[in-house]
């Protein structure tokens, strides 16, 4: 607590004797000289609770200071302030008895003077002197009060603040990141729909492809079934036909092969030279989309091979 000067008495205090003179501060002194020459103070009038010195002069800085009753009315019967012509001084130790209740006789008698010497003593400063300074000192320490709230809820909003600015600093951070992960996405997406548009056109042509094979060896079967005649074994020759695959180049020599043998046993009407005539005209179709997927697809290496 600030050791504020006032006319406050504590409920209990010490016998004057027993307090330590040398340490009050030169605000428990009606004689206020300089503050680095305590030998100038004089007419203390106040102690200290729980009080602790510090300072060059070893005198009170902390405490809780009280107006002693005692020690007001030693100051105001002490030879020396009867000797004194310090009107201040006098005065100052009548306002204090005037607040703390004593009568202007009693205070005049004290400091053996005439009643209306006390007057003019109380008219220095009115008689309400003490109480005056004794507000004044009191609002300037609510107003200290609220100063030092005022600072610590400044530094708890700059706190906040930079804590905000840190949070925006990390998530402008968050959103960078996202947006590139973004770009890197809409990246990947682009690759893939051309992915899936190269596998579409070929899947186009190789299923085109499988179905002009299919009907390819079905016309390969039929014109092996007019070479044989009764002696064909479809079982053996669908074997004999698997093992080409999907192989093109291959299914067609062997066409081919199997066309000459029927050439040369060929009769008027019973074997029809050209099988291809027999072929609709949706077969005829897919086979020529098949060898325009080969010829597109040549340059490809993302051709999917056909699976039976």
């Amino acid at each position: 607590m600030a050791l504020t000067h006032n006319s406050t008495l504590a409920k209990t205090e010490p016998a004057w004797k027993s307090v330590d003179k040398s340490r009050l501060p030169r605000n428990a002194h009606a004689l206020m000289g300089p503050l680095d020459d305590t030998a100038t103070w004089g007419f203390a009038h106040h102690f200290v609770v729980d009080g602790k010195t510090g300072g060059e002069h070893g005198v009170y800085v902390e405490g809780q200071m009280f107006l002693h009753r005692e020690g007001l009315c030693t100051a105001m019967a002490s030879q020396r302030l009867a000797l004194s012509t310090n009107s201040d001084v006098k005065a100052h130790l009548a306002r204090h008895g005037i607040a703390i209740g004593m009568s202007k006789k009693e205070i005049a008698e004290l400091m053996g003077v005439s009643l209306s010497e006390t007057y003019e003593y109380l008219e220095i400063g009115g008689e309400n002197y003490m109480d005056d300074l004794e507000k004044a000192l009191q609002r300037i320490k609510d107003l200290e009060t609220r100063s030092e709230s005022l600072e610590t809820r400044l530094e708890e909003k700059d706190k906040k603040i930079e804590a905000l600015t840190q949070e925006l600093k990390e998530k402008n951070e968050q959103i960078g990141t996202l947006e590139q992960q973004v770009v890197e996405s809409d990246a990947r997406a682009d690759s893939l729909n051309q992915l899936v548009e190269g596998y579409t056109a070929e899947e186009h042509f190789t299923k085109a492809g499988k179905e002009a094979i299919e009907n390819l060896r079905a016309e390969i079967t039929k014109i092996q079934a007019q070479v044989d005649g009764n002696d064909f074994d479809k079982e053996l020759f669908d074997k004999q036909l698997n093992a080409f695959g999907d192989d093109l180049s291959a299914l067609t020599a062997f066409k081919s092969s199997i066309e000459k043998r029927r050439e040369k046993i060929f009769k008027t009407g019973s074997i029809d030279p050209d099988p291809t005539q027999n072929m609709d005209e949706g077969a005829k179709a897919k086979l020529d989309k098949y060898n325009l997927g080969r010829i597109i697809g040549a340059g490809s290496s993302n051709v999917v091979p056909i699976k039976q």
